[in-house]
This record gives C-alpha cells, sequence and structure tokens, in this order.
C-alpha cells in the first residue's frame, strides 16, 4: 500500500514541477528575469540536458524533469496496486 502512496505522490510532485516549468519558461520569454533557482538551472542543465538539448530555458528543463517524475510516479501506483491486490 505504501508503493502506491510514494507513487501518488511522486506523480503529484513531478505535475507541480512541471506546472511550474512552464510558468517560468513563461515568463523568461517575456522578458521577466527569473533569477531564481540558478542552482537549479545549473543542474537541471548539466544532467538534463539530453532531454531538451542546449538551447532550452530552465523552465523547460524543470518541466521535463516534472514529467519524468510523474511517469515513475504512475509506474510505482500501478505497482503498488497490484502488490495491494495480491496481498
Amino acid at each position: 500500500m505504501e508503493l502506491f502512496w510514494v507513487g501518488l505522490g511522486l506523480f503529484a510532485l513531478g505535475a507541480i514541477l512541471n506546472a511550474i516549468g512552464w510558468q517560468w519558461h513563461r515568463r523568461s520569454v517575456r522578458g521577466i528575469d527569473t533569477g531564481l533557482l540558478k542552482w537549479l538551472v545549473g543542474v537541471l542543465s548539466e544532467w538534463f540536458g539530453v532531454l531538451t538539448g542546449p538551447d532550452h530555458t530552465g523552465g523547460q528543463r524543470l518541466a521535463a524533469f516534472g514529467s519524468i517524475l510523474s511517469a515513475i510516479g504512475v509506474v510505482l501506483a500501478v505497482v503498488g496496486i497490484g502488490v495491494w491486490a495480491a496481498a
């Protein structure tokens, strides 16, 4: 049962990060300086540059990371349901 809740939590966290990432991207496209989370942008650029390419914003990278977390969360939730049903 815990696996289901962890998966559901990861899905929700990923969806929130995805929404925040796209909001952040829209603000940076409009020219508003979003000087927040410079460390996070550096990490996302270094580790997840392959996901979105070199010419994308930190918001797009954050949204891509959120999508990955959501997908992992869905898989964990489905596995958790299967384990719970089998018990």
